[in-house]
């Protein structure tokens, strides 16, 4: 299937899809489409979509901030600003993946991997540090 995968940033027209791949999770783990909203519309550069013949199957999303060693996010909820990602700071240095997720018909296949790979290369295009 790897061959196949096509990964590219995500826009509007692409959320019914990115839906689709939420609601192959559990219930209690799906994300609401506002939350991908905002994450469009405070870092759309960092929003990509893996398709497959046309299909979405796979989602990562990311956010730039300053990571703090001395004090860093005690949870994802506090990472990713309960995965609003509001708190984006096209100023600051390192990349934080808020979510990677492929739709379950599609797991094992190498879309989650690609979709890392995207956030890995958006890394060096910005010159972050992570």
């Amino acid at each position: 299937m790897s061959d196949d995968i096509v990964v590219r940033n995500a826009t509007h027209t692409d959320l019914d899809g990115v839906m689709d791949v939420e609601k192959s999770w559990p219930i209690e783990m799906q994300a609401p489409r506002e939350k991908f909203e905002s994450r469009l519309k405070h870092f759309a550069e960092g929003f990509y979509v893996a398709l497959v013949k046309g299909r979405i199957l796979g989602v990562s999303t990311s956010k730039i901030f300053n990571y703090d060693s001395k004090n860093p996010p005690k949870t994802w909820d506090a990472a990713s600003d309960e995965g609003w990602i509001t708190k984006h700071d096209p100023k600051g240095y390192a990349l934080y993946v808020v979510s990677v997720g492929v739709h379950k018909e599609a797991r094992g296949g190498g879309i989650g991997q690609r979709l890392v790979e995207a956030q890995k290369g958006l890394v060096q295009k910005l010159g972050l540090q992570c």
